[in-house]
């Protein structure tokens, strides 16, 4: 029996030329894409609590790649599809801690299933602006 399967998050790890586009790509089909790449290497403790500089080669790879000509990625709203969080060390844990890979899929669905979808995130509204 044929099994049709629907990938609908991916993760590409290494944010170079190659990594970045192939991030790209699948945004750009509606995949929601994990970016991964190493923390540098010579940063001081307190810059490693810096998740701007800490995340410094993830996020300048994917702005190199969103200039370039022509673009890998058709539209720009595309962009929200990729996250950009590379220190795999530094954020994810052992299940069954929250930050696990396996903690993540399961409240993911959890939340899906209260809202009728196979994956979803809760989150509250704190402010609107109206115009």
């Amino acid at each position: 029996m044929k099994q049709n399967r629907h990938i609908s998050k991916i993760a590409v790890i290494g944010s170079g030329i190659m990594g970045s586009r192939i991030a790209c790509h699948f945004a750009n089909i509606g995949v929601d894409v994990l970016l991964l790449d190493i923390v540098p290497f010579d940063l001081t403790k307190e810059q490693l609590k810096d998740k701007t500089i800490r995340n410094s080669i993830v996020n300048d790879a994917l702005k190199s790649t969103l200039k370039s000509k022509p673009s890998p990625i058709y539209s720009k709203e595309f962009v929200s599809k990729i996250k950009a969080i590379k220190a795999y060390k530094n954020e994810l844990r052992e299940f069954p801690h929250p930050r696990s890979i396996e903690a993540l899929e399961v409240i993911t669905k959890r939340w899906g299933s209260v809202a009728g979808f196979n994956y979803a995130e809760a989150f509250r509204l704190v402010r609107t602006l109206i115009k």
